[in-house]
């Protein structure tokens, strides 16, 4: 009987090493499978990390591209792509129509090729008071379109006193050939 005994016990222990040897297996495999995860959430939070400072790049980028773009706009409004003669020469009929001056007469000169522009002499008479002139010089001080006032000669008009001749010499801008 004691044999008997002695074999249940070991079959117990044997039973119970093998139970213990598959628990620590087990345990063994599940440390490397949550290190393995660990290390796996470890890539995918630097991958994440990463992933944010593109995307705040990106957001940057697009605000910036908003801002070029309104500069750029503003940009071709002072130095348009082309001459653009008619819009100036409307833009000039306006500024003396909002001074209450007669316009009497616009003339361009050659055009002049500058590193990066061209300058397109211009030159305006005008009758008007002087508080007129001053209204006009104003507007074209105020001006979308990049313009020069080189120089303002006054003269009698043919109306006589209080108003006076103005012929006026600048230049406008453009970019192109």
């Amino acid at each position: 009987m004691a044999k008997k005994r002695n074999s249940k016990d070991i079959l117990v222990f044997a039973l119970v090493g093998v139970v213990l040897l598959s628990v620590v297996l087990l345990l063994f495999r599940q440390v490397r499978v949550l290190s393995d995860v660990k290390a796996r959430v470890a890539e995918e939070q630097v991958l994440l990390a990463q992933t944010r400072a593109i995307l705040q790049k990106m957001q940057e980028a697009e605000k910036q591209a908003e801002q070029l773009e309104n500069q750029h706009m503003l940009l071709d409004r002072l130095l348009p792509g082309e001459p653009r003669e008619d819009e100036l020469i409307l833009q000039l009929q306006l500024w003396a129509d909002l001074a209450d001056m007669q316009l009497l007469q616009i003339r361009f000169g050659d055009r002049v090729k500058k590193e990066g522009y061209i300058e397109m002499p211009v030159q305006v008479t005008m009758e008007g008071k002087y508080h007129q002139m001053l209204v006009w010089l104003g507007h074209a001080e105020s001006s979308e379109r990049a313009v020069r006032i080189d120089e303002i000669k006054v003269g009698a008009a043919r109306a006589g006193p209080p108003k006076m001749l103005y012929t006026v010499k600048g230049s406008a801008f453009h970019i192109g050939d």
